[in-house]
């Protein structure tokens, strides 16, 4: 049974988020809370498994709050409810920094949140199921670690790359938010990023981290030609992929996740070849493992993050069990790598 705590000051969004949840038989509403230091209160008296929080409430914010509910109870996932305009989406992202594990947008009304609890459901259990499938999937992970000599901490690529295409999508902005920043402002190679994120998402999460980098970072736009060191977020809800002639084109694909990363990751190991690297972050589903296996028939790099470190280990553990992942990495030796790419291109150039 999930247990779940609502956090709104609004009696209206607390009632429409009951009323999304109480029907499902395998989640519990434990408690209600109109401000972060309520909240904070019943999670340590109630241990929910889930709390959906609000960011905007008097007394104390969600922001301020969530440090603390986070410290009173380590294994709560917390997921952010925000609305969709500027300022809501750039606490959303910051809510990420501080430790949010998903978020929803809040709804006009009753009637469009109920028209999303099935998507809202989903993403409150995988969160909590998250833990036990990372319990079996770290002997999947220690199985491949054991019989492939190539998993170390110290890793170059072996040849020239190209260009980097990322994927992720369950607490993928948390963890681009630690890696991209980190990049220096010479880095090499572009990198290309479909994050599963809502349309009205996508340019504020670009400009956020644009924001908080050395290296520029933009929503991809149509057309547009791809240069080194500049890092390409999709369009929420759309699929970008990389065309020969190396620019950017958004194509109207039927795909299950959108972004695809199994469509961005076939199209710059079609363009790019062994000169691509491709790399899954946490997710729910399966997606980029099918662009992981075009990637590594191309010659290219393929990586899949930890799947202890995973958020959601799903996506990633989909991709090591392709059997074409040449790295499994946390993200810090995520970064390690990313750098390496820097000494790799001045040593030979």
């Amino acid at each position: 049974m999930v247990k779940v705590l609502i956090v709104d000051d609004s009696p209206t969004a607390r009632l429409a988020i009951t009323k999304m949840l109480k029907d499902d038989k395998e989640i519990r509403i434990v408690g209600t809370a109109s401000n972060g230091r309520e909240a904070i209160e019943k999670v340590k008296r109630l241990k929910p498994d889930i709390v959906t929080l609000d960011i905007e409430m008097p007394v104390m914010n969600g922001l301020d709050a969530l440090p603390e509910i986070k410290k009173a109870c380590s294994d709560c996932k917390v997921i952010v409810v925000s609305t969709l305009t500027a300022a809501g989406t750039e606490a959303t992202l910051k809510a990420c920094e501080l430790g949010a594990d998903e978020y929803i947008t809040k709804p006009k009304d009753v009637f469009e949140m109920m028209a999303i609890k099935d998507i809202v459901k989903k993403r409150i259990k995988a969160l909590v199921h998250s833990k036990e499938e990372k319990k079996s999937a770290s002997k999947l992970q220690n199985k491949i670690k054991t019989s492939q000599p190539r998993e170390t901490q110290n890793i170059e690529p072996d040849h020239d790359i190209r260009i980097i295409g990322i994927n992720s999508s369950t607490g993928g902005p948390k963890v681009l938010m630690s890696i991209i920043p980190a990049l220096p402002k010479n880095f090499p190679v572009p990198i290309v990023i479909a994050q599963h994120m809502a349309k009205n998402f996508t340019k504020t999460f670009a400009e956020h981290l644009d924001k908080k980098s050395k290296v520029i970072v933009k929503e991809a736009e149509q057309g547009e030609r791809i240069r080194d060191g500049v890092v390409y977020v999709s369009k929420g809800g759309t699929n970008m992929v990389v065309t020969e002639d190396k620019t950017i084109h958004y194509v109207n694909v039927k795909t299950r996740f959108r972004p695809s990363g199994d469509l961005l990751f076939e199209s710059i190991a079609n363009t790019y070849g062994d000169m691509s690297a491709g790399i899954v972050l946490t997710g729910m589903g399966n997606d980029g493992s099918q662009g992981i296996v075009k990637i590594k028939e191309a010659g290219g790099i393929t990586i899949a993050e930890d799947l202890e470190s995973a958020t959601v280990p799903t996506m990633p553990k989909k991709a090591i069990e392709t059997g074409k992942v040449d790295y499994i990495l946390s993200p810090e030796e995520i970064k390690e790598f990313l750098m390496s790419l820097v000494k790799v291109r001045q040593a030979r150039f």
